[in-house]
Parts: C-alpha cells; sequence; structure tokens
C-alpha cells in the first residue's frame, strides 16, 4: 500500500500525466471533422473512434505516464532498493495497477476535456435518424446522451489501458521505455490483423468493442459489461505475462 500511495504522490506531482492528458485532448479536437461537429459533438467524437488514425495514436499517449516506469527502475537500479521494503509479487502487482488506473483516467479526461470545449461552440447533441441498431444507442434514442457518452468514453479508456499493459509486458522483456510507449500500438494493429471479418471485411474485436460496439444482448447494460469483461481479460493476459517476464529477468539480476 505505502508503495502504491508512493507512486501516486510521484506521478501526479510529474509534468508526464497532464501533458498526455492534453495531448489526448488534442488528438481528440485533430480526429474529429469539422464538418461533422455541426451535426454533434457526440457523433463528431463517434466518427473519430471510427476512423481517424489520431484515435490510434491515443495509445502512445496513455502509455507515457507510467508504462515505461518498470524498466527506467531497473535501467537505474533502483528496482533491488524497493524490493528490499517489499514483495516482489507487491512490487509487479503494483505496476500493472498504476498502470491500467493511470491509463484509464488519463484517456477519460484527455477525450472529455476535448468535448467540453467543443460543446461550448457546437451542438452536443443532434437527433440522427442514422442509427445502426447497436444497443449502446438506445440511449441516445431514449433521451441519454450524456450517458451514452460517458460510457463510450469509459469503454475506450478501458481498451486503451488494455493496451497500456501489452508495453508493461514488453518493458519486461526489452527494458527500452522507448520500446514500451510504442508498443501498446503496435500490438493493437497486429492483433486486429487477426481478427477480421472475411466477409464484411470489418474489424470485430477487440476496435469495434472498444468503440462500444456489440450485440450479444439487446440490453446495453449486458452488452457494455461484455464490452468490459473482454477488456479485463486481456488486460489479465498482458499482465501474466509481465509477471512471468518481470520475474525471470529480477531473478536472473539479483540471484
Amino acid at each position: 500500500m505505502k508503495l502504491f500511495i508512493s507512486y501516486q504522490k510521484k506521478i501526479f506531482t510529474s509534468p508526464l500525466i497532464y501533458i498526455s492528458i492534453i495531448g489526448i485532448a488534442l488528438l481528440s479536437y485533430m480526429g474529429m471533422p469539422k464538418i461533422d461537429l455541426e451535426f454533434g459533438v457526440i457523433h463528431a467524437f463517434d466518427i473519430m473512434i471510427e476512423l481517424s488514425v489520431y484515435n490510434k495514436i491515443m495509445m502512445i499517449f496513455v502509455s507515457i505516464p507510467f508504462t515505461a516506469t518498470f524498466c527506467n527502475e531497473y535501467n537505474y537500479r533502483v528496482t533491488n532498493s524497493i524490493l528490499i521494503r517489499t514483495t516482489e509479487n507487491k512490487y509487479l502487482m503494483t505496476h500493472i495497477v498504476m498502470t491500467f488506473i493511470l491509463s484509464v483516467i488519463t484517456a477519460f479526461l484527455g477525450i472529455m476535456l476535448c468535448i467540453a470545449t467543443m460543446s461550448l461552440k457546437y451542438p452536443f447533441f443532434v437527433y440522427d435518424m442514422s442509427f445502426d441498431g447497436w444497443a449502446i444507442e438506445s440511449l441516445c434514442i431514449n433521451g441519454h446522451e450524456y450517458l451514452y457518452l460517458f460510457i463510450k468514453v469509459l469503454l475506450r479508456s478501458i481498451s486503451l489501458a488494455a493496451w497500456s499493459i501489452s508495453g508493461l509486458a514488453i518493458s519486461a522483456a526489452f527494458v527500452n521505455p522507448f520500446v514500451a510507449v510504442i508498443s501498446p500500438l503496435i500490438f493493437s494493429y497486429i492483433i486486429e490483423l487477426f481478427t477480421v471479418n472475411t466477409k464484411s471485411g470489418k474489424r470485430v474485436i477487440p476496435d469495434r468493442l472498444s468503440q462500444g460496439y456489440t450485440n450479444v444482448s439487446e440490453s446495453w447494460i449486458v452488452s457494455c459489461g461484455y464490452i468490459i469483461l473482454v477488456f479485463l481479460i486481456l488486460a489479465v493476459i498482458f499482465s501474466l505475462v509481465f509477471i512471468f517476464l518481470a520475474k525471470r529477468r529480477l531473478r536472473n539480476e539479483f540471484s
């Protein structure tokens, strides 16, 4: 717990997390087509997470605050002094939890900052009859636009956090901060190449899920719960890889 609090103080007193939040806000702004903003900020946001390349670059910014911390501590020989005061398992779990939580916070606040700013100039939501029938869209149809936006941003933030854990796993194999930060972007492209629906040509998992699109149930609550579960499982898989690689590296180093 003390290690967790120590990392929190270190991160929130560092400019990196605030730079990342502003960076994500700017990427969101650049990714929202200006012509679509006339039809509402929500509509422009949906277009941004579906089509914009800036949406992918966000993976780098959410990884900046903490993903490379493990390899930085290892490179600067700080790890040994930390392990004197805590156990190996607690140390590694703290890195996993901090990476995930900070990634969610960074992505969520960055996107919301952009949306709040855009809402001062453009309409927040314009009713659009061209809904595609996804379960989550029932919120907009029933007049719950703010809840719709909150959930969509949260789902996107959780998906980005899951990819950040992949960077953490890579940082245990290649103790290079640049590789740790850039690898989530590379991993997402690789996995999505193997999850393309060959009939429609559309990416189904995890790209479409991160946009809130699934109809496993007519209930938006069940559909969103399913999406969150998929990305939590993905995060757990990356976490297990990180623990395995990190333990092997630490034991080889300090044995």
